[in-house]
């Protein structure tokens, strides 16, 4: 059963589609087909399309979405344009480890490495030591004692980003015969 309004009077209606009301009161089959049309213009009016509001509510909401969506994209970009430039001042601070080279020099040196990074290389001397390797056999002579001296070296590339210095560190220690 379902249920409508007929003149303010709420009524059933039975499954073969008539009013009790109707029914009831043995209305004419003009009087039902009349209150049947009244019944069917008030419901083709309310389903007649979507309200101005409506629509307002739902491009609002569409575009809070995807305001939401293209922000999370230029988020993702940045930091991925961000996580390159690291790996690149990565590679540049590597390079600048390896051209110290095996008879690294005590002393300080920077530059300009292009594409807006910058270098400073730190190399200190952090102690000497003698070594005497043995002898291979007892009968051998033994070599002379070799004087090593243990490097420290430290290369920063800084690059500005946005405003904000970003910088990157690489320590390492390195072994050279001393002269």
């Amino acid at each position: 059963m379902t249920e409508h309004s007929f003149h303010g009077i709420h009524t059933s209606r039975t499954n073969r589609g008539k009013c009790y009301p109707c029914v009831r009161n043995k209305l004419s089959p003009m009087s039902r087909n009349a209150h049947s049309s009244s019944r069917m213009a008030v419901a083709a009016k309310s389903q007649h399309g979507f309200a101005l509001l409506e629509v307002l509510v739902a491009f609002a909401i569409a575009a809070l979405a995807l305001a939401v969506l293209f922000d999370g994209a230029v988020q993702g970009l940045s930091s991925a344009r961000a996580a390159a430039r690291y790996e690149e001042a990565i590679a540049l601070a590597r390079s600048h480890l390896a051209a110290s080279g095996a008879e690294p020099v005590a002393g300080d040196h920077d530059g300009d490495d292009g594409n807006g990074f910058h270098y400073h290389v730190h190399i200190q001397n952090a102690g000497s030591a003698r070594y005497a390797s043995p002898a291979d056999d007892a009968h051998a002579e033994t070599p002379p004692p070799v004087a090593v001296n243990l490097f420290a070296i430290t290369v920063w590339v800084s690059w500005n980003d946005g405003g904000a210095t970003r910088e990157v560190r690489l320590d390492s220690a390195r072994l050279a015969t001393a002269r």
